[in-house]
């Protein structure tokens, strides 16, 4: 008489990722993108300038950011105080 086998059970994890295989042949060369400005172009005071007009308008963003959080604690403080007036005060023992 031969092994009776029960029911079969679920699919375990999977196990460890395999070692990679070997690499394919190279494809063929795409062709050239459009050209980009010429970073030797630019003089070291223009692009400074650039620089420093953009971290002029990343500081304002952050300051209207930082304006726009202090309002949103303002109002979150005020929720808290109109709902603590709400609810019940607690027992005093």
């Amino acid at each position: 008489m031969g092994k009776q086998t029960g029911k079969r059970g679920p699919r375990g994890p999977a196990g460890p990722r395999g070692r990679p295989g070997l690499k394919g042949a190279r494809g063929a060369i795409g062709p050239e993108g459009p050209a980009g400005h010429a970073a030797s172009s630019a003089k070291g005071s223009d692009v400074l300038e650039i620089v420093e007009t953009q971290i002029d308008e990343i500081h304002h963003e952050l300051d209207a950011q930082m304006k726009r959080l202090a309002q949103m604690q303002q109002q979150v403080d005020e929720l808290r105080a109109t709902v603590r007036r709400l609810l019940p005060s607690p027992p005093t023992f």
